[in-house]
């Protein structure tokens, strides 16, 4: 076999490697890219898109805070040290709270969806379908949410970690007027600080649900926590 005869069969060689060479280049490209855009997606899933979710449930809350201190108003005992209200009072003021607030509830269930977080899951925390408590939750995370408190919740944690409820004592005049400073008034540093340690993730939500369900609030209770955020927030 000449010289030339074994170039050839050589350079027919080499091109067949390089072919198959590039041929499983593609493949492994094409592999990369198809399962990049399927992370992608779930990624998507796991992390969507709830500011508009947020910005909806903010509005919610902006509309039902009025509401809940016509009855703080209208039931001014309530918030009274010496005073005391009749059973009948109490249930009828219960009963008003929770139609009040059932507009916060729905909107928390909403906001919740937009991190994956359904009904099974306040179903496992709470006994009632719509008990008012959930709107406390909805509360949470807006105040997460909010660009406002970055910082803010920050200086809380490193500085109220381990004092428990140092600030429930804080007038309501005294208190910023910051979504987290707010909401620590409403339901207590202890529920709060954990919560907003970072971004709000769908294992951030469950943990709101189950801080807010720990407490013995009542529909009453969950009404004065609304009333004291909007207050503090300087809503009315």
């Amino acid at each position: 076999m000449t010289q030339l005869k074994m170039l050839q069969l050589r350079v027919k060689g080499m091109a067949g490697n390089l072919a198959w060479f590039i041929n499983i280049k593609v493949f492994l490209i094409t592999g990369l890219i198809v399962l990049g855009s399927c992370e992608t997606q779930e990624s998507d899933y796991e992390k969507p898109d709830n500011k508009k979710a947020v910005a909806l449930f903010e509005e919610v809350v902006r509309k039902t805070t009025p509401k809940v201190r016509g009855l703080i108003e209208k039931y001014p005992e309530l918030l009274s040290e010496k005073g005391s209200m009749k059973e009948e009072r109490v249930q009828a003021l219960e009963k008003e709270t929770r139609e009040v607030l059932l507009p916060m509830v729905n909107g928390t269930k909403a906001l919740l969806k937009s991190y994956n977080v359904n009904e099974k899951d306040l179903r496992q925390e709470f006994q009632e379908k719509d008990d008012p408590r959930i709107a406390l939750v909805g509360l949470m995370i807006l105040a997460s949410e909010s660009k406002e408190q970055m910082a803010v919740a920050r200086n809380f944690v490193n500085a109220f970690r381990t004092v428990g409820y140092s600030l429930q004592g804080a007038t309501l005049e005294e208190a910023k007027k910051d979504w987290v400073d707010c909401l620590i008034v409403a339901v207590g540093i202890d529920v709060v600080v954990d919560f907003v340690n970072g971004n709000v993730t769908e294992a951030i939500a469950k943990k709101a649900i189950k801080k807010i369900a720990s407490r013995a609030l009542g529909a009453i209770g969950a009404a004065i926590a609304v009333y004291e955020f909007g207050s503090c927030m300087g809503w009315y």
